[in-house]
């Protein structure tokens, strides 16, 4: 069976490094395989937690497109793998999954499968798309609504119930987050964290204002935190769980953006949320 059809090829220097990137749609069972192992290697995911073939197969079909399977490629090896279905919602998709070896994150590898899946989102007229992830990963929070303009909109308690090393005794609770496909995103990141604790009140479980726009802190290196103190990872999340779930489910407020900075103690970061998404 032929490979899928390939959208775009980048060739180019990363970090030093010379590299050739394909991204293509998945359709062939060889990719669907591939694409089920780097599941397993990415989260750690055991057989019941992974996207079975069947589902694979019919996300990839063309002549029903009910989502997309694209895999990135580099030297015929895929590294990254994103998975977005449609919804009962006319213009919006949902993103299922988005996942880069280790090896070659940092690398735009991830970079480039989103521009990707937003290219062929919007020629289908899908201008909005829609995702969860883990709240506690800056990381991913800076990329999706500083960078990316997401809005987190809700969040959800112990979402989904796998057995996963990455996440190996600690509830799988996530922030929905949906954000435009179309123009810039319009946060202003040019604000310091000082500068942002300065102006807004922090909150916690014991302290929750009622303000125009509050921040919230997360784990600055959640990764290195999960290594050497779980039961403290633990702690942090039912702190975060507490106020996120009064702010964003009861009071209505977003999280708009994420500051993060990194000083001689080690990197802090600060959820800002706002209840008028146009504070700025």
């Amino acid at each position: 069976m032929p490979a899928g059809k390939s959208l775009i090829k980048f060739i180019g220097t990363e970090g030093g490094l010379f590299m050739e990137v394909e991204i293509r749609i998945l359709s062939t069972p060889e990719d669907m395989d591939a694409c089920i192992s780097l599941q397993k290697t990415i989260w750690g995911l055991e057989d019941q937690g992974v996207t079975s073939p069947i589902s694979l197969k019919a996300w990839s079909m063309e002549d029903v497109r009910t989502g997309f399977v694209l895999g990135a490629f580099i030297e015929k090896r895929m590294v990254g793998m994103a998975i977005t279905m449609a919804t009962m919602e006319p213009g919006l998709a949902y993103g299922h999954m988005l996942g880069v070896l280790d090896e070659f994150r940092d690398r735009s590898v991830g970079g480039l499968l989103h521009q990707t899946l937003v290219k062929e989102l919007l020629s289908r007229n899908i201008r909005e798309m829609a995702w969860t992830y883990d709240p506690m990963e800056s990381r991913n929070a800076y990329l999706y609504l500083t960078l990316q303009g997401g809005r987190g909109i809700r969040y959800m308690e112990d979402c989904f119930h796998v057995t996963c090393a990455m996440h190996a005794g600690i509830p799988m609770d996530r922030l929905l987050v949906r954000c435009s496909l179309e123009g810039q995103p319009e946060n202003m990141d040019d604000m310091t964290t000082a500068e942002a604790l300065a102006l807004y009140p922090l909150a916690s479980p014991e302290h929750m204002p009622h303000k125009d726009a509050v921040l919230l802190e997360i784990p600055g290196d959640l990764k290195a935190l999960k290594m050497h103190d779980m039961d403290r990872v633990l702690r942090w999340q039912q702190d975060i769980r507490c106020v996120f779930t009064e702010y964003l489910n009861r009071r209505g407020y977003v999280a708009t953006m994420l500051f993060s900075e990194t000083s001689y103690t080690g990197r802090r970061s600060f959820y800002l949320l706002s209840r008028d998404k146009g504070i700025f």
